[in-house]
């Protein structure tokens, strides 16, 4: 069977189309565009247009600030935490250096006018110094020179301690009482006077020097070791002082007044009488004070007694039974009663330990006389299991002539007794 011929289009037709078709899409374009371009009446809003609108805007004003910010540099990285430190050592603390001895105790009872600069007139050609000029000062010298030279005593006073510079005057030697004053034209001198526990002594140095007067620390120097010096060799020798006896005899009274701070008392005082109990001396006791009084069996005078347990403050009275005979300056004496636990019982490692020195003997007044006391100053210390729980200081002065304590001074809170300080003076024996 043959085909039929397929219609050909004709190439003109073909193009004349395809400006057609070109035409009428750019017709269109341009239509387009300016319906595009024309101003839209706006419509009526409704509540439903009106919010939505508004959300947008909000967001759209929002987007438009956030690309206006300059953007935020990036945030750190936190920091690796450091690797821990080891603690450094505990800084080395070096010991304190050992406690020195102190140097004798002086009291200065000079006038006035021997410790300021004088100068006098011409004519009379002299000048005193005073204490501002001196480093180190005199009494530093004093003290550490009669410690040097051994010399004991525990109340020290400085009478007298005048430095003068003199100019070799025109006038009599004999009114500086120096010998041969005229071979220097400038003299150093130097006088003093002191006491040591009631023993006094007076000391004269000079020394001569050519020169200015700028020579004359070093020519002082020289006065003042010599004046010290003659002063010490001028001293009494102490009185050998040695007890009568240590133990008090039975049938005797010794009466003190107590002063106590804070006041918890007033009018206070301490009566001890003696007498035997058996083969033993026994005390009795009666303390009286502005609101009352008591009477008490005290113990037991001997060593070591267990009836010593029982006593607090005015067991001072059994201190002499510890003293060991003769007594000398510079003697330790140490004893120890058992420490009673509140409800009054005793067991071992519990303890009131006494540890002193006699420091020196000093004249004490009572019943019109004056008799030599033994100081002895003491520590009281309260030992609990090897521990100390607390301290005390007491000074005693025992006077051989009555056979007791003339005196005692206890300073310190201790756990038996109420008061800071208290102080009994011997004020009757018979």
């Amino acid at each position: 069977m043959s085909e039929e011929p397929r219609p050909r289009l004709d190439p003109l037709a073909l193009t004349v189309l395809g400006i057609g078709a070109a035409v009428a899409l750019a017709a269109a374009i341009f239509v387009g565009w300016e319906l595009t371009s024309q101003p839209k009446v706006p419509e009526p809003a409704t509540p439903e247009r009106s919010g939505l609108r508004d959300a947008v805007s909000e967001v759209s004003r929002w987007i438009e600030e956030q690309r206006a910010r300059p953007p935020e540099p990036p945030a750190p990285k936190p920091a690796a935490k450091p690797a821990p430190q080891p603690k450094p050592a505990p800084p080395v603390v070096a010991a304190p250096p050992p406690a020195q001895a102190k140097g004798l105790e002086l009291q200065d009872l000079r006038p006035a006018k021997e410790k300021r600069d004088y100068d006098a007139s011409a004519a009379e050609g002299f000048s005193v110094v005073g204490d501002a000029a001196f480093d180190p000062d005199r009494l530093t010298v004093l003290r550490e020179r009669l410690a040097a030279k051994g010399v004991a005593g525990t109340n020290v006073q400085v009478t007298k301690l005048m430095s003068l510079s003199v100019r070799t005057p025109r006038a009599r030697e004999e009114l500086w009482r120096i010998p041969g004053m005229s071979r220097h034209p400038h003299w150093a001198i130097c006088e003093i006077a002191i006491s040591v526990d009631g023993r006094s002594a007076q000391g004269r140095g000079v020394d001569g020097f050519s020169g200015d007067a700028a020579n004359f620390m070093t020519h002082h120097q020289r006065a003042l070791l010599s004046a010290i010096d003659q002063a010490i060799g001028a001293l009494p020798a102490p009185k050998a002082y040695a007890p009568v006896a240590t133990r008090p005899e039975p049938g005797h009274l010794w009466r003190y007044d107590v002063a106590v701070e804070p006041p918890l008392w007033r009018n206070a005082t301490l009566t001890y009488r003696t007498a035997m109990q058996g083969d033993a001396l026994g005390v009795t006791t009666e303390f009286r004070h502005a609101g009352g009084q008591m009477n008490f069996n005290l113990g037991t005078f001997a060593q070591g007694h267990p009836s010593h347990a029982n006593v607090r403050f005015p067991g001072f009275f059994f201190h002499p039974a510890y003293f060991r005979q003769p007594l000398a300056v510079g003697q330790r004496f140490d004893w120890e009663w058992p420490w009673q636990l509140p409800g009054g019982q005793v067991r071992a490692g519990r303890v009131k330990r006494y540890a002193g020195e006699l420091k020196g003997w000093e004249d004490m007044a009572i019943g019109g006389g004056t008799y030599p006391a033994a100081r002895i100053e003491t520590t009281l210390d309260y030992i609990e299991d090897g521990r100390v729980q607390a301290s005390v200081r007491e000074t005693i002065w025992y006077m051989p002539a009555v056979r007791q304590v003339a005196r005692v001074v206890r300073e310190g809170r201790s756990p038996d007794e109420g008061s800071t300080r208290i102080v009994a003076q011997l004020v009757e024996f018979r």
